[in-house]
């Protein structure tokens, strides 16, 4: 029981308590208090001023970020909450006394945290669930993709220049980056993560490129140190096999500001932390060059739900990567987004709407007793090229079997997405078409065994009949070079 109490009318509060079975140090506690009224212990408010002081000199020197929403900082915070009752609970024990125990005036004395606790659970567990019960079209691509549900037929867009078949895979685009960084290959990281946090897919002059952005390994980068340059690696199918093609090509210039592992005021969460945080999330951040060859880091930013734990995309952050101060952001549906900027709707975002619309779109319950109609993307979000215009591809296969449901292509600009439904054919999967060109390599027809695919792509060709048919594209490559093309008829693929 509390045995003495040294107030003050305002300031610290000291209670020491007969707990025989502490520590003579335990048995004294401080509270700050004004004209008796307590207010927290004074542990505590030391504690979160350490945590607070601590995190926003952890921001400035380290590669923390937080630009969360309401959402992300709500399960955040459940432990903190958890920390607060249970220092609360004790002090209860100081101010109150232990005996006799008395159920409510324990839980009268504990404070709201735990109720807190247990609704923020409560709302993060509903938050979760809602998204798998369909009715999700608020955004427009999963709109987009109910309203194009039962469409048969071919795209408007179909392949016609063989120039715009995908020939560099994300693999090899990652080899050629990696071997172009010359002598400071030692310091610059060449990790599977980076290079494909920090390689994209892009149209730049109309040509298809890869555009990498080099990033310091760990503890290798200082200060405001300056990447030496950004690399670029060019998708030409027609050149891609000639003797003494090379098609990589470093920039003369470097850039001041990235992603991470930077200074604080080149680091570009610094704005986001400054301008969006609590209100805007962060979905994707890419790299990309407009046609003069200038730099910029495109931020993709969307408002999370708090009763549905989705992301719809809002706007988009055009950063010059080599003047932090030099940003403008954009709705996605403005028209004086810059021409240049090919990709919009990045391929993350897009790869989530594509398996929740696919998988979830009738809803929990449906799910669980059928898998009719319902599929799930069988490969990542593909960027090809179909007449001069840019697509995200998705190949979508039927749940629990290895048949194509269809595939899906979205507009990289305008995000418009237009499902192509081949349930009713009986068409093969990415994966069945794979093994089927292993299988004829195998067979030493062409007198090439050993072969290699990163990856194949499902194009809508036109045929010499007038027909357009989805066929399987696939290089074929010995080492690091392109050899072949083996291309299979989804529905034929037998053949």
């Amino acid at each position: 029981m509390p045995v003495s109490y040294k107030g003050a009318k305002f300031g610290v509060t000291k209670i020491r308590s007969d707990f025989s079975d502490l520590p003579e140090f335990f048995q004294n506690a401080r509270f700050v208090g004004v004209s008796g009224f307590i207010l927290f212990p004074l542990a505590s408010g030391i504690f979160w001023a350490v945590i607070l002081a601590s995190w926003a000199v952890f921001q400035d020197f380290t590669f923390a970020r937080w630009n969360g929403s309401i959402l992300g900082l709500l399960s955040l915070s459940i432990v903190f909450l958890l920390l607060g009752a249970i220092t609360r609970y004790i002090s209860v024990w100081y101010i109150r006394g232990r005996e006799p125990v008395n159920v409510k005036d324990q839980i009268r004395y504990s404070g709201i945290r735990p109720f807190i606790i247990i609704g923020t659970v409560i709302l993060l567990m509903t938050a979760n669930i809602t998204p798998l019960m369909g009715n999700l079209d608020f955004n427009p691509m999963f709109n987009d993709l109910n309203e194009s549900v039962d469409n048969t037929e071919a795209p408007s867009n179909y392949l016609t220049d063989p120039n715009e078949v995908r020939v560099i895979s994300w693999y090899l685009a990652a080899q050629y980056l990696e071997r172009s960084y010359g002598d400071s290959a030692s310091s610059l990281s060449a990790d599977e993560w980076h290079m494909m946090d920090y390689t994209a897919p892009s149209l730049v002059n109309g040509e298809f490129v890869w555009i990498n952005a080099p990033i310091f390994e760990s503890w290798k980068w200082t200060g405001g140190k300056e990447v030496p340059f950004y690399v670029t690696v060019v998708n030409d199918p027609a050149n891609m096999s000639n003797e003494g093609f090379d098609p990589i090509k470093s920039s003369e210039e470097g850039f001041s500001v990235h992603v991470s592992q930077i200074s604080w005021a080149n680091r570009i969460d610094q704005i986001l932390f400054d301008e969006y945080a609590l209100d805007l999330v962060k979905v994707q951040v890419r790299f990309d060059i407009d046609d003069e060859q200038n730099p910029f880091w495109i931020v993709y930013l969307g408002q999370r739900g708090i009763t549905k734990d989705v992301v719809t995309m809002e706007k988009i952050l055009i950063i010059n990567a080599r003047d932090i101060d030099d940003h403008t952001a954009y709705d996605v549906d403005d028209p004086n987004i810059p021409a240049w900027l090919e990709v919009v709707y990045p391929d993350y975002y897009v790869e989530d709407w594509a398996s929740l619309w696919g998988e979830w779109r009738e809803g929990i319950l449906y799910h669980s007793f059928t898998k009719t109609h319902l599929s799930t993307p069988s490969d990542s979000a593909r960027f090809i090229v179909l007449s001069g215009q840019t697509y995200w591809y998705i190949p979508m296969t039927q749940l629990s079997s290895d048949v194509l449901a269809g595939y899906i292509l979205v507009d990289t600009r305008s995000g418009e997405a237009v499902y192509h439904n081949r349930e009713t054919k009986s068409l093969a999967n990415l994966y069945t078409a794979e093994e089927q060109v292993y299988a004829y390599l195998a067979s030493g027809a062409e007198g090439f065994m050993s072969l290699s695919i990163d990856e194949g792509y499902l194009y809508p060709i036109m045929t010499d009949s007038g027909t357009v048919r989805d066929a399987y594209i696939f290089p074929l490559y010995s080492g690091f070079s392109i050899q072949k093309f083996a291309i299979v008829d989804a529905e034929e693929y037998t053949q």
